[in-house]
């Protein structure tokens, strides 16, 4: 995902500027973490709440799918 994504987030000046923790639940083999976070683009700052579905993989967390489920764009617009 990364490999085939970072042109496009380079070309949009994605930047993360922060991010806290909402709520987190982990099994022994799955786990699910929600975060408030606060990035960049070239429209402007965005604050996005983001859920992230992990498994575990040979002892690492690895990331299964993310969903974002409400954002709201701060500054300039296009």
């Amino acid at each position: 995902w990364i490999e085939q994504s970072l042109p496009f987030l380079h070309a949009l000046q994605f930047q993360y500027l922060e991010g806290k923790i909402l709520e987190e639940d982990s099994g022994e083999l799955t786990a699910t973490v929600t975060v408030q976070v606060r990035l960049y683009m070239v429209i402007g700052e965005v604050r996005q709440v983001e859920t992230y579905s992990l498994k575990k993989v040979d002892g690492h967390w690895r990331i299964d799918s993310q969903e974002i489920q409400e954002d709201r764009v701060i500054g300039r617009t296009l």
